[in-house]
């Protein structure tokens, strides 16, 4: 591995040091028993959240001039990192929308209103044909990225077949019928009508 493409690795200094940088607050502890139950909030808040605590802390300087409590600490990290998260997820919402437009929620109340219903083996196997496109979609189409590979491919945590397994083993003819007749690699084709079934 060339060395532009190894993860850097961030050494940060003992929370003992890093908590020093709150002294000049106002209600900093001056007993050192106090201060070590800072460090170590400090250290449980980076251990619980994945932050860093150098980051950690420059959120709490950024906020304010008291001094945060072990509890604070805790709870100023866990909400730092929703915030990142959030804006993560914000950032993928965003080129979602641009790639496949606004989302369609009467596509998910069709698709449930199907499953609830009373089926016959007509409505079954096409419900079972919209579960294979599905599963083509996530694991060759341009889905592949954006679902749960373990639940589509595996392998499962819990041992049992992956849809991609159970449709390989008991339907693989249905599954090979459904890949030639397309419309499934898309978002907008997996939502638009089906393409009708191919002729024997």
């Amino acid at each position: 591995m060339s060395r532009r493409n190894k993860p850097e690795t961030i050494i940060e200094k003992l929370p003992g040091e890093l908590i020093m940088q709150l002294a000049s607050m106002a209600n900093f502890p001056q007993e050192k028993a106090a201060v070590e139950v800072l460090a170590k909030a400090l250290e449980r808040a980076a251990t619980e959240t994945g932050l860093r605590m150098q980051a950690i802390l420059d959120d709490i300087l950024a906020g304010g001039a008291w001094c945060p409590t072990p509890y604070d600490i805790r709870a100023l990290a866990g909400a730092m990192k929703d915030r990142l998260r959030e804006r993560r997820e914000g950032d993928k919402r965003a080129k979602w929308r641009e790639q496949y437009g606004e989302p369609n929620p009467q596509w998910a109340r069709d698709l449930l209103a199907k499953i609830a219903a009373p089926t016959g083996a007509e409505q079954r196997a096409r419900l079972h044909e919209e579960a294979i496109r599905a599963m083509l979609y996530y694991t060759e189409g341009e889905g592949r990225t954006l679902g749960d590979r373990e639940f589509w491919e595996g392998p499962r945590k819990d041992g049992n077949l992956t849809p991609a397994q159970f449709d390989a083993r008991d339907h693989a003819a249905l599954v090979i019928d459904i890949r030639q007749r397309g419309g499934w690699r898309t978002e907008a084709e997996l939502r638009g009508p089906m393409p009708p079934r191919a002729t024997v």
